[in-house]
């Protein structure tokens, strides 16, 4: 996943040479699915399910820490209390294409 180097005022971020739409919405739904869209229209569901559990994701055991997710405007992406967040380039690849995470 890239690196982020800071935003450019147009509702992207620029990591090396690839610029990342930020997440301007999003919504928990059933299970560990988030509805997201981004700055650039492209909306899509991913499904965090397989993250659970693992390192930092510990905390999403309990269902009522993950639903405690927000959209973070500084870092583009969806984040939890105590700096949890998803890498917006890897929402992103989900929403345009499909890809299942983790990958």
């Amino acid at each position: 996943m890239a690196a982020r180097s800071g935003k450019t005022g147009t509702g992207e971020h620029r990591a090396a040479e690839v610029s990342l739409p930020d997440v301007v919405e999003a919504r928990i739904l059933d299970g560990y699915r988030i509805w997201i869209r981004f700055a650039d229209g492209v909306e899509g569901v991913a499904d965090v399910a397989g993250l659970v559990g693992q390192g930092v994701f510990e905390a999403w055991r309990d269902h009522s820490f993950f639903a405690r997710m927000y959209v973070d405007a500084e870092l583009g992406t969806v984040a939890w209390p105590g700096g949890l967040d998803l890498a917006p380039d890897a929402l992103y690849e989900l929403a345009a294409h499909g890809r299942p995470l983790p990958y």
